[in-house]
């Protein structure tokens, strides 16, 4: 009904916490098993929400917009913390290993970020919210698989 406060409350929320998610990263001395773990941590909650979607929005589809707001918000911050990991932690440990491939990651990153955003925004138009989160289920399940299971040697 209010799609600006939507867009706000949505991307806000999500940058804010895979800000979060990044500086978490940083916090241990993640390794590739680390960005493996996030990467599955990440299917796992998004395939729970492809699960629970339905039966969330029912639930709360009556409340007053200000407590949907506050519930978007709490619904956001698991994944998108999780999510802010394993970019940090691949650049660095890719940095660590072939830093002359630092510059080409930060702009294919860029270029998927724009691609996926206009995917997931077309798939959600299309298919509805749980198929976009089951799609994006499957990227970062095909972004597990292709982790590394040990760090890179130069």
């Amino acid at each position: 009904a209010r799609p600006v406060y939507s867009l706000a409350v949505g991307l806000g929320g999500f940058l804010l916490a895979a800000g979060l998610g990044s500086l978490l990263s940083g916090l241990f001395s993640w390794q590739s098993r680390g960005l493996r773990l996030a990467l599955a941590a990440i299917v796992i909650v998004l395939l729970g929400y492809v699960a629970a979607l339905d039966w969330l929005i029912d639930l709360f589809l009556a409340w007053d917009y200000a407590a949907k707001i506050a519930i978007s918000v709490l619904l956001i911050i698991p994944p998108a913390v999780i999510m802010g990991i394993p970019f940090s932690t691949a650049m660095s440990l890719i940095s660590r290993t072939k830093a002359e491939h630092v510059g080409w990651l930060y702009g294919i990153s860029s270029v998927f970020s724009v691609l996926g955003a206009a995917a997931s925004t077309l798939i959600s138009l299309y298919g509805g919210f749980t198929v976009a989160l089951f799609c994006g289920a499957i990227c970062y399940a095909l972004a597990l698989l292709l982790a590394p299971s040990s760090p890179a040697r130069t």
